[in-house]
């Protein structure tokens, strides 16, 4: 039989184990409504499982002082500004409940999360990243949704600006035009894209819909310049069911390019 002095010893180090256990910080780790479930994990862009917090929370905690050979084609292309993209992951995460939602409220609640996560993205990143016209983008969406749409339609513009071979933020502030009643404008964006993307069938679709006449030939591109044609996919489409590999054994994936030029891994970018 142990002693008193040993139970006593024994018992300390039970709590003290507990302790860390359950840390204010451990347990909002572990309990952080932000993270992506494996389902979600699986619609996100193949960097997220690597990202700050949602690594440590699968299991495989990446940080800019200790990252595996996963995440180094992503620190090679976004640089520091990877170490912020767990936030961007987040804001589409709540973008995707916020679709599920049959409550308004719940679903304004939602959007309203997504432009937090996209704020904080937008001040954290250096100016000119390549990462901030889907931003910008993302946060416009959400903001339209939310019935904002004047200030939606300023970060659509934001996103062009900073990107005008970037598609999808033509399709998307032509629509909320449409859906406003203002043809005229909405003419004009997708003009404005077809001279900078005149092969988009999704523009060119849009435009002839809505009566344009015009046409419109690409520039021959400067030498070394790649210009990318593929289609832009939707939101509801990003969001569907997509099989992948499980987060912690994901590979990194330089290759699957399926965005811009200047941001192959968008999955949410034409």
């Amino acid at each position: 039989m142990k002693s008193m002095p040993e139970e006593a010893t024994r018992f300390a180090q039970i709590v003290f184990t507990a302790s860390l256990l359950f840390t204010p910080s451990a347990w909002a780790m572990n309990n952080d409504v932000r993270v992506p479930n494996a389902a979600e994990l699986n619609l996100l862009p193949p960097y997220c499982p690597h990202t700050q917090i949602i690594s440590t929370y699968y299991g495989r905690q990446q940080a800019p002082t200790k990252y595996d050979a996963h995440v180094k084609p992503y620190v090679d292309l976004y640089g520091a500004d990877f170490w912020h993209l767990h936030h961007y992951c987040f804001g589409l995460v709540a973008v995707s409940r916020a679709y599920r939602q049959t409550d308004v409220s719940a679903r304004r609640g939602q959007l309203m999360r997504s432009v937090s996560e996209f704020d904080y993205v937008i001040r954290a990143v250096t100016p000119g990243s390549n990462i901030l016209p889907e931003v910008h983008m993302q946060k416009g969406i959400s903001l339209i949704r939310m019935q904002r749409g004047a200030e939606g339609a300023a970060e659509l513009k934001k996103s062009i600006q900073l990107n005008p071979h970037f598609v999808r933020p033509y399709i998307e502030l032509s629509d909320y035009y449409v859906d406003s009643k203002r043809k005229d404008l909405a003419l004009q964006v997708l003009e404005d894209g077809l001279s900078v993307s005149p092969e988009t069938s999704s523009l060119q679709r849009r435009y002839a819909e809505l009566g344009g006449t015009k046409t419109f030939v690409r520039a021959p591109a400067p030498s070394g310049e790649v210009v990318t044609t593929e289609e832009p996919r939707s939101t509801s489409e990003a969001i569907q069911p997509q099989h992948a590999e499980p987060a912690a054994e994901a590979p990194p994936r330089p290759a699957e390019q399926i965005g811009t030029p200047t941001n192959p891994y968008c999955r949410f970018c034409p």
